[in-house]
């Protein structure tokens, strides 16, 4: 757990074997890249957070992992309904409306936050889960 308000960055205090320093742990997609950053040997707290901002960053964009301060997942499965999601294989963030029919079938539609924006795609996940939900079940289930 970050104790810096960084994602994957957190410090740690000066323990018998071990300088004080940042660790980071960068993980996606089975893979797993750890490096500490010790304030003693990059002159101060501030520089070491600084290397270790540009090396998680750096590992990040190396293993495809998008960029952002949140913390993002990928979902084997999901429940139905309406999700935000980043594609399997390191795709562009999508919102997903998803519904199972009467008849067991599962229907989903994806709204691209790239072309619609964060809003407006979340917007048309749920109003077309709302229709769906109308068409089926003839009337709003949530």
């Amino acid at each position: 757990m970050s104790n810096t308000g960084k994602k994957g960055i957190t410090f740690r205090p000066a323990s018998e074997t071990q300088g004080a320093g940042y660790v980071v742990v960068v993980s996606w997609a089975g893979k797993r890249r750890y490096k500490r950053f010790q304030v003693s040997t990059h002159d101060g707290k501030r520089k070491a957070l600084i290397a270790a901002l540009e090396w998680r960053n750096t590992q990040e964009g190396k293993m495809a992992k998008p960029r952002t301060e949140r913390k993002v997942r990928r979902f084997a499965t999901r429940r139905v309904g309406i999700s935000r999601y980043q594609p399997f294989g390191g795709g562009r963030p999508v919102w997903e409306a998803r519904i199972k029919t009467p008849e067991g079938r599962t229907l989903k539609s994806r709204f691209s936050v790239d072309r619609w924006g964060e809003d407006i795609a979340h917007e048309k996940a749920v109003s077309k889960r709302k229709a769906w939900e109308r068409q089926y079940y003839g009337g709003e289930l949530q």
